[in-house]
């Protein structure tokens, strides 16, 4: 028994030892981010992104949207359109931003409304899966959405709605289901 114990205490000290816990690239972004260095936030979750992760991808697109490294929206449009069918509520909210004020695609009012529908969707079913991490954030994004939702629906015809219905009846179906799975990582 002795030795299993001098055994257990010399792995735990070895194993600690090896050195501290390596954080993710998606982590190091982050923590860059709210040190207000986002050229660093940028290069890490660009890696982040790549190894498909698609919180990086969504903080990466507001990145270079939003003028705090080197303006690039088609990219930051492309990061959202991946992040978005992987059930990212913010990214599904920034296409439809997107697509309503044609920002890096061709101004389309009816895929905005789809977009917008899908973010409502999408942020309604993470709250029923009880993911209380993203709730708070994804309540707030998905009331955005809804208001954002209205007044478009104001300004289309009756026939525009309804195509804007139906698509947007199946990116729920195609994304929104995602959006339970789509959890942060630590």
């Amino acid at each position: 028994m002795k030795k299993l114990a001098a055994f257990i205490c010399v792995s735990l000290l070895f194993g600690c030892a090896a050195g501290p816990v390596q954080k993710s690239p998606y982590a190091l972004g982050v923590a860059a981010f709210k040190a207000q260095d986002y050229k660093t936030a940028a290069a890490q979750w660009s890696i982040a992104a790549d190894q498909g992760d698609p919180l990086a991808m969504n903080n990466l697109g507001f990145l270079l949207s939003s003028g705090m490294v080197e303006r690039d929206l088609p990219r930051a449009v492309a990061l959202w359109q991946t992040a978005a069918a992987a059930g990212m509520v913010e990214s599904q909210f920034y296409l439809g931003y997107a697509y309503e004020n044609g920002v890096a695609v061709e101004q389309d009012p009816i895929t905005a409304y789809a977009w917008y529908r899908c973010a409502v969707q999408s942020a309604q079913a993470r709250a029923n899966a009880g993911q209380a991490q993203l709730a708070q954030a994804d309540q707030r994004i998905g009331q955005q959405a809804q208001s954002a939702l209205t007044a478009l629906a104001g300004k289309l015809s009756d026939a525009e709605l309804e195509r804007g219905k139906a698509l947007a009846a199946a990116y729920i179906e195609k994304y929104a289901a995602h959006a339970e799975a789509a959890a942060p990582k630590p």
